[in-house]
């Protein structure tokens, strides 16, 4: 979208008439000629998709049941809007805990109620300042060009010795973005061991993490938590390594505080249900997902993977006998129609007819579900090679359970020919079959390049995960299997959303986690 750039714009955002009335009135007093108003989140983002702002002032407060200001930050990043020339001041009520929200998704000031033109101004000044000197960085940053970020924080570094601590935090997210996690250690060590610097903390944490050095990462955070410093981040990754460790309640109870700290972020609500249906802990599944869906929707963070986890939660439930079949089914039909209304994807409309095919065959509807399977068939021979490659295993699985009832046969055969050379579908049926023949070495090259190229390939993360155990418990003498290497699979797993997987593919990823994470030294 076209940008319109304004010299001294600025945009309050607040639910308060008479707060926006006196915020107006300090940022008026101070030079801004365009001043706009908004009184929610989504109001915030139409404006911040039109119109490049000198400076953001948003309340955290936005009131009851709506979403908080820190998200207007967050939604803005995950649609990829320019922020790096916006000076972000986010205004709390004295009482509000320290909010870090992120590394990347933090705004420049925090400022307690009430707002006076004598604690802004200056704060204002000082960071715009700083702004125009590291414009370079984050304009890299925006564009996500890390190396380059990288070079600038380097030459600004010798020129601004007082920026040292934020030239620190952006080398540290771009060494992360990169995962150079060495690197990234290095610098937030040395932000903590300077003086407490919370962004630093959590920085170290996520490092810790990304590593497999889950306990040390465990301290870092829970120090943060323990501080009443509220960051979505902190309880997500906290929470995560409590779940490969197997401790289920423990990771559970974390993101559930997350989202009792936050009600309306939908980022933790994701991350409760992921956890939740890790540990089949279905109703909580349901009900994390479903506010999942609700709080991301008609935003940059809205995504066809929490329908499907959604409708997938509600088929285990059922499965359980937790639930009724009508109301399991009112509720599926209400998701599969809004993630096909909402997303025009020809893989999402195939996965929604799979799922269509699960909903019936369970309540052993078989004409409907046949009917169903027939045209996520039809549908599937229409995509593109590399998304067939993706989404093969949910036809597969349908097609299995059916066999008797159905004469669709798996394109697995036809796909095998028109594969690409040396493509990561390509690497990954070579790794496979290098893995079968107990050719380890071979398939630890094909399929970590396989992993590479395509972290978004369930069956790739699985595959590896299965050939690190096994070069690890064979004790494989020309493989490698470091604990980053480890760490690098075992964490890939845990990030992919429950969404993404079939039934057998969640109980795979279930079993591997924990042999991962035995391995780790």
């Amino acid at each position: 979208m076209p940008k319109n750039v304004s010299s001294s714009s600025a945009l309050i955002v607040d639910s308060q008439l008479g707060e926006i009335s006196h915020h107006r009135e300090i940022v008026g007093a101070l030079s801004f000629d365009k001043i706009d108003v908004a009184s929610s989140v989504n109001m915030a983002l139409s404006y911040l998709r039109s119109v490049r702002y000198d400076l953001l002032l948003v309340s955290y407060d936005l009131g009851k049941g709506q979403k908080n200001g820190l998200q207007v930050i967050q939604e803005a990043l995950a649609e990829h809007l320019p922020l790096h020339r916006t000076v972000t001041v986010l205004l709390t009520n004295p009482d509000v805990s320290l909010l870090v929200g992120s590394l990347s998704a933090a705004p420049d000031i925090y400022l307690a109620k009430p707002l006076s033109r004598e604690r802004l101004a200056p704060r204002l000044e000082k960071i715009q300042r700083v702004k125009r000197a590291v414009y370079r960085v984050e304009e890299a940053m925006d564009k996500q060009e890390w190396n380059k970020a990288l070079i600038y924080c380097e030459k600004l570094a010798s020129f601004y010795p007082a920026l040292a601590s934020y030239l620190d935090r952006m080398s540290g997210i771009c060494f992360l973005a990169l995962q150079d996690y060495s690197q990234a250690e290095k610098v937030f060590k040395k932000a903590v061991s300077t003086r407490r610097q919370n962004w630093a903390k959590l920085g170290l944490g996520i490092t810790f993490f990304s590593q497999g050095k889950y306990q040390d990462s465990q301290q870092c955070l829970q120090d943060i938590i323990d501080h009443q410093i509220v960051s979505i981040d902190a309880y997500k990754c906290l929470a995560q390594s409590f779940q490969v460790a197997g401790q289920s309640g423990v990771a559970i109870t974390t993101m559930r505080k997350a989202v009792m700290m936050q009600p309306t972020v939908p980022q933790s609500h994701a991350a409760l249900g992921n956890i939740a249906a890790f540990f089949a802990e279905w109703a909580l599944a349901v009900e994390a997902f479903q506010s999942t869906m609700d709080f991301s929707r008609y935003t940059g963070l809205q995504s066809p993977e929490y329908y499907f986890a959604y409708v997938r939660a509600l088929l285990a439930r059922f499965a359980d006998g937790q639930i009724l079949a009508e109301e399991m089914e009112v509720k599926a039909l209400r998701a599969l129609e809004s993630v096909s209304n909402d997303f025009d994807a020809v893989s999402i409309e195939c996965r929604v007819h799979v799922l269509g095919f699960w909903l019936n065959w369970n309540q052993e509807k078989q004409s409907l579900a046949l009917a169903h399977l027939s045209q996520a068939h039809e549908i599937f021979l229409a995509m593109p090679l590399d998304d067939q490659w993706l989404w093969l295993d949910w036809l597969e699985e349908a097609l299995e359970c059916a066999v008797n009832a159905t004469q669709l046969t798996s394109p697995r055969e036809m796909m095998v020919k028109t594969r690409i050379k040396d493509s990561w579908v390509d690497l990954l049926l070579v790794g496979i079959h290098k893995l079968n023949s107990k050719d380890y070495s071979q398939a630890q090259v094909m399929l970590t390049e396989s992993f590479r190229l395509q972290p978004a390939s369930v069956a790739t993360a699985l595959a590896t995960a299965q050939l690190l155990i096994t070069i690890k418990v064979k004790n494989v003498q020309d493989c490698t299997s470091s604990n980053q290497q480890i760490a690098h699979v075992l964490n890939g797993l845990v990030a992919q959303e429950f969404g993404l997987l079939t039934q057998r593919q969640a109980q795979q990823k279930a079993k591997l986690i924990p042999r991962l994470y035995e391995l780790l030294e």
